[in-house]
């Protein structure tokens, strides 16, 4: 187990993997990225450069996934693997919901967690009325810098104390608003929208939709999905260790998870295998049983 950067990444239980995708993740991309890492036995940075058309073919996911030798560690060959259903299913989602989240970005532009949580017109008339308690004893406090050329009027309410702004993006769309929270996505500047570059060959794209994303906010992504569940230990090589691991354990021979993973050899493949208490409780027990020998008498 890994704490505080030091030791192996842990093996998840099923029961905290079920969790991690049924309850950890709050959008479809960072589901389907880590599905991804866990179906395909991959690195984090190999998920990160996967392309698009190297997992669909038209609108549909392929039946096999390429992982380009380019972006394996130490480039060693180009693997193939398999696309699981759920992995399919889960990659198929994330793209519509992509293309959803696209047409909202072209209809308002960017937004931010603000804009989300407080989606409101504060300015009834020629009075400006706090979205809290309704108060219309207000006063102004600054301005808030939303980016280098835009900034905005804040408003506190004198009664409850209350901070906002007199017009957030999505005030004017409250459905709008809905669909941000239903895909999981609450700020368009910090989030690669996929079909935003149509250019851009990356199926994960990095921000504003360029490049690729980058491995340390999926790393994030996992670590804040873990403190919420209270699941210890976890990196992002957790994955990989977790789906070799299970195969092992389920009789898939070396030779076979040498291939889906990559390793150089069985040596360093070994090293991600972890061995289970009771595999080892199991080992012992079917040892043949004691018996007499007729001739000398005793047991052996």
């Amino acid at each position: 187990m890994k704490i505080q950067g030091r030791g192996q990444a842990k093996i998840l239980l099923p029961h905290e993997r079920e969790l991690l995708f049924t309850q950890g993740f709050t959008c479809c991309r960072d589901l389907a990225f880590n599905k991804a890492c866990y179906y395909l036995a991959c690195r984090i940075d190999e998920c990160c450069q996967l392309r698009l058309h190297d997992v669909f073919q038209g609108d549909a996911v392929r039946d096999v996934i390429i992982l380009r030798k380019q972006t394996t560690k130490g480039k060693q060959a180009t693997r193939e693997i398999a696309t699981h259903p759920k992995l399919a299913a889960a990659l198929e989602q994330y793209r519509r919901d992509a293309q959803e989240l696209l047409s909202i970005k072209q209809t308002i532009g960017d937004w931010d967690p603000l804009s989300v949580t407080y989606a409101h017109n504060a300015r009834q008339g020629d009075c400006i009325v706090c979205p809290g308690c309704s108060s219309d004893q207000t006063r102004r406090v600054g301005f808030y810098q939303r980016d280098r050329d835009h900034k905005e009027q804040v408003h506190v309410c004198k009664a409850c104390k209350r901070r906002f702004f007199e017009k957030t993006v999505l005030g004017d769309h409250p459905d709008i608003r809905e669909a941000i929270i239903r895909l999981g996505v609450y700020s368009s500047r910090s989030f690669g929208f996929l079909g935003l570059n149509p250019a851009n060959p990356y199926l994960f794209p990095g921000f504003q939709g360029n490049g690729h994303i980058g491995t340390m906010p999926m790393q994030i992504v996992l670590r804040k999905a873990c403190q919420k569940l209270g699941i210890v230990g976890v990196s992002s090589h957790s994955w990989r260790r977790t789906v070799l691991t299970e195969m092992y354990r389920r009789g898939v021979p070396l030779k076979v998870i040498q291939e889906i993973s990559g390793h150089r050899s069985l040596a360093a493949l070994q090293l991600y295998l972890e061995v289970d208490p009771e595999q080892v409780e199991a080992a012992v027990i079917s040892l043949p049983s004691l018996f007499t020998d007729p001739e000398i008498g005793f047991q052996a």
